[in-house]
C-alpha cells in the first residue's frame, strides 16, 4: 500500500510538472529592422554627412508589446532611440544606447509599450549625434527603386523618416521627410506578439 502511494504521489507530481497552461506559450521576440538589414538583397553603405535623426515608420499587423529600443551604428558613441506616436509625434519612450563596439546590435529594456491597433502608426528613430558630435550611420537598400511597404514578420513598415537636426541643438527631432527606398541608421525594436 505504502509503495502505491509513493507510486501515485509521484506520477502526481510529474503530471503537474509537464501540464502547461495554455496562457504560458511564448511568441519569438522579433527584431525586424535587424532582421531585414540582413536580408542577402539588401545593400550596405556607410555616410557621416550631418546631424540626423533618422528613423522608420510601422504598425504592428497583430496585438503585442515593444519591450526593447536599440541601435546597431557603425563607431562607438550614446545614441539616443527614441518611440514616438506618429500622428501626434508626440514622444512616447527615450533611451540613451551605448554602442560599446561597432556593427554591434545593443538592445535596452523600456517599460513595455502596448501595441492594440493594426492601424496606429509609430515611428523608431536614432540620433546620429554622440555627445554632439555627427556619427557615420547606414544606409541600407534594395536596388534604386522604392521597397516600401512591407512586412517583416508581425511588423509593416511604411516608409523611412529623417529630419536633419539643428546646429544649436542635440535634442531628438521627429522625422517628417519620408522616403521608401532606404533604410537609416540603424534604430531598431523588440517587438513580441501577444
Amino acid at each position: 500500500m505504502k509503495t502505491r502511494s509513493l507510486f501515485l504521489v509521484a506520477l502526481s507530481f510529474a503530471l503537474l510538472l509537464g501540464c502547461k497552461d495554455k496562457g504560458e506559450d511564448t511568441k519569438p521576440q522579433e527584431n525586424p529592422i535587424s532582421t531585414f538589414v540582413k536580408g542577402t538583397d539588401v545593400t550596405s553603405e556607410q555616410f557621416n554627412n550631418g546631424r540626423w535623426e533618422v528613423g522608420i515608420y510601422f504598425s504592428a499587423s497583430v496585438p503585442g508589446k515593444i519591450t526593447q529600443v536599440g541601435a546597431k551604428m557603425p563607431e562607438v558613441g550614446t545614441y539616443t532611440v527614441t518611440l514616438w506616436d506618429a500622428a501626434d509625434q508626440s514622444v512616447l519612450r527615450q533611451k540613451a544606447v551605448e554602442v560599446d563596439a561597432p556593427e554591434k546590435l545593443v538592445l535596452i529594456p523600456i517599460d513595455p509599450l502596448e501595441i492594440t491597433d493594426a492601424t496606429k502608426k509609430y515611428v523608431v528613430s536614432i540620433n546620429n549625434l554622440s555627445m554632439g558630435v555627427a556619427k557615420k550611420y547606414y544606409v541600407h537598400k534594395k536596388g534604386t527603386t522604392d521597397f516600401m511597404p512591407f512586412v517583416q514578420g508581425s511588423i509593416l513598415f511604411h516608409s523611412e523618416g529623417e529630419r536633419i537636426v539643428p546646429n544649436n541643438s542635440t535634442a531628438s527631432v521627429f522625422p517628417v521627410t519620408m522616403k521608401k527606398n532606404f533604410v537609416i541608421g540603424i534604430p531598431e525594436i523588440t517587438f513580441v506578439p501577444n
